[in-house]
């Protein structure tokens, strides 16, 4: 679980059914359910500027950005990284997000302006 960046009575959970929720803690609901990863889903990460996108990361190998402010409970773009994702952190200004992989020191980053993705290995 996290809290946004912009706005602590709001959080953002990960959950072993494949699903991402966006809490209104003050009000104790659900106030947003997205549907998508076929796998666990590890970590959730909101955007640091932007307060209606969510990323979150998945052992079905992807990555993927919602958009809360479409309505809809689908991925507004997935990322697949071909190994499961254990981690993911937005650089502060938005522009970079990172994943980390199960994969021994593999990392993805995913260029927000330019929506091109790609593998760091070591």
């Amino acid at each position: 679980m996290k809290f946004a960046p912009q706005n602590y009575s709001v959080l953002g959970s990960a959950s072993d059914d494949g699903t991402v929720r966006i809490w209104d803690v003050a009000v104790g609901a659900c106030t947003r359910r997205h549907d998508g990863h076929a796998d666990y889903v590890r970590s959730v990460e909101g955007h640091p500027t932007a307060t209606d996108t969510w990323a979150s990361g998945s052992y079905d190998h992807t990555v993927k950005l919602w958009d809360n402010r479409d309505g809809s409970r689908d991925a507004a773009l997935t990322l697949d990284h071909g190994c499961p994702v254990e981690d993911i952190a937005w650089l502060p200004s938005g522009s970079l997000m990172a994943g980390g992989l199960l994969r021994t020191s593999t990392r993805s980053m995913f260029n927000r302006r330019t929506e091109s993705a790609r593998l760091c290995e070591q």
